[in-house]
Order: structure tokens, then sequence, then C-alpha cells
């Protein structure tokens, strides 16, 4: 036992001097990725333009046709199903959503439906920079904030006026604070020029069943919404399921989602973007 005790704290003496001298691994000194296999041919039906980029490894399907409604063709669909199996690309998709109504999708519908509903998943990000120290040069980043915003529904659509407004004015607006009173009667005001609120998993199924309606008749692919054909829950009864979406997420630029997997890396998900930018790291 004790020879064993001298030779375990031999190997940990010799693993800490390994740690203490080895000097960090450059670029040219990595081991070359394995080599994946490529894409097959892409199809030219002529109702989707289809693109790829070799050193992104992003292939891009645009289904808007020139003219006319956007059609699926089999080729075009069974292309795509095949690519977005892969685990060496990102499939990014454009026109399947061309057809949702854009009249449900909007403030007036969504405020009309749940306005006066409080939502309580709302987080913080405050704007700051580095302007206060001479010689530096400014750059500005973002913070989340700790905690949770509870507001209406209606309240936090008037924040995004505001800020429109003030983003607009080019310091011309003096007044940069909005307030409103959250879920348990408090006053909370924010600074509309340095906090961005992001309205995150408002449940669309639950709280807005037109839109789902909408998503279910009007999305060009239904087949891989949750429950569809190319979804594995769709052997379990409706009633049965986890909680699969969609959910709706609303943000004015400069907010962000902490890295993470959805659901622990368990589930493949879809982000379909109404309006703006998502960035997605894939």
């Amino acid at each position: 036992r004790k020879r064993k005790r001298v030779k375990d704290a031999q190997l940990l003496e010799k693993d800490i001097h390994i740690l203490k001298s080895s000097a960090p691994t450059q670029s040219d000194g990595l081991e070359p990725i394995l080599q994946v296999p490529s894409l097959m041919q892409l199809p030219k039906t002529g109702y989707c333009e289809w693109s790829y980029d070799e050193k992104s490894r992003v292939l891009l399907a645009n289904f808007r046709p020139l003219t006319g409604k956007t059609q699926i063709m089999y080729e075009d669909e069974t292309y795509l199903f095949r690519m977005m199996e892969r685990d060496d690309i990102s499939v990014i998709s454009e026109g399947l959503a061309d057809e949702m109504n854009p009249s449900l999708w909007s403030r007036e519908y969504i405020e009309g439906c749940i306005g006066s509903e409080y939502h309580h998943k709302i987080r913080a990000f405050e704007t700051t920079s580095n302007e206060n120290h001479p010689g530096r040069q400014s750059i500005k980043h973002q913070t989340e904030k700790a905690g949770w915003y509870s507001m209406k529904v209606s309240d936090y659509f008037q924040y995004l006026e505001r800020r429109r407004s003030v983003k607009n004015s080019n310091g011309k607006v003096n007044n940069i604070t909005f307030s409103f009173t959250d879920s348990e009667g408090s006053q909370k005001a924010v600074n509309v020029d340095k906090e961005a609120l992001y309205m995150l998993d408002l449940d669309v199924v639950k709280l807005l069943p037109q839109l789902f309606e909408d998503v279910k008749q009007n999305f060009k692919l239904p087949q891989i919404l949750p429950g569809g054909s190319h979804c594995m829950m769709n052997a379990v009864n409706a009633n049965g399921r986890p909680f699969m979406g969609p959910n709706l997420y609303i943000t004015p630029p400069s907010s962000f989602t902490q890295f993470h997997q959805d659901g622990h890396g368990t589930v493949d998900s879809g982000h379909l973007c109404l309006s703006g930018y998502n960035e997605v790291v894939m």
C-alpha cells in the first residue's frame, strides 16, 4: 500500500510538471479535423435556389419564387431533410413561412389578444462602455442583469416604441425613462437608451392559438413541426407529449441568450426569424 501511495504521488507530480511546463498549442500544431463527406450534387428543380459556402459549411435553401406561390418539390424536400440530418453542416432556409398571415404576427393583433396579460420571463441587458477612460478606444458591450422583469404585454410593446423613438432621435429626446407596474404592484423604471428588454418563451399554443393554427396551416414544411411526420413525438398522444413549442421571442438589438444547447442537446430545434436578424451559433 505504501509503494502504491509513492507511485501515485510520483504520477501526480509528473502530471503537475507537465501542466506547468507545457506551452500552449499553436494553430499549426493542432491535429487536422476528420475528413467529412462532400455534399451530394445540389438539386436543380428551378423551384429552390441552393447555395453552399465551403468555408463556413452553411447550406442555404431559398424557396422564394420569382413569381407566384412557393412550391416544394419532392427532390428539394428530400435533399433538405437529408442535409438536416447531418451534423457537419448548418442548414438555413428562406421562404417557408412567407405565406403565414402577417396581420396575425403583428403588435396590433398580439396586444389585442393578450395585452392585459402579465408575462414573467423578461430579461434586461445593459449597455456600458469605457468612455470614462481617456486614451482608450470606446467599446460598448452588453451585460445581462440579474433577475427577471414581469410586465404586461401592452407595457412591453410601449417600451419598444419608446426605445425606438429615443434611438431614432439622435439624443434629442430628454425623457429616456420608461416606467411600468409589475405583477406584484411595484413600480419599475428602465433606461430605454441603455437597457434592452428581451421577452422570452411566450407560449403561442396556449396564449395565441390562432397564430399556432396559422403556422400549422401555412408553414410549407409542417412535417418538421412538433408532432409532424418527421418528429418522433408523432407516436405519442398529443396530450401526453412534453411541451415543444412554438414559443415567441421578441427583443430589440443588444440582447442575447447564454451559450447553450436546446434541450441540453436532446432535441433538434428550429429558429423561425419573422423580422430583423437572429444570430445563432451552430
